[in-house]
């Protein structure tokens, strides 16, 4: 993952899913070359995705409490 820099973040989950990776593409298009690229490297059971269709709040910063 580090040698594509469209991986923002990465977790390991508990649920259905192993793995969720957050990652930045301009389209479609973009996404489907960057999951290409991901399963020529890492042998995948399944994958899903999801896309966001809007940020809706987006903050780096923590309270402090």
């Amino acid at each position: 993952m580090a040698s594509l820099p469209q991986f923002q973040s990465a977790y390991s989950t508990s649920g259905n899913q192993d793995y969720m990776i957050k990652a930045h593409v301009c389209d479609v298009q973009a996404y489907d070359s960057l999951y290409q690229r991901l399963i020529s490297r890492i042998d995948l059971a399944d994958v899903s995705a999801r896309f966001a269709m809007k940020e809706l709040k987006y903050i780096t910063e923590l309270p402090l409490l």
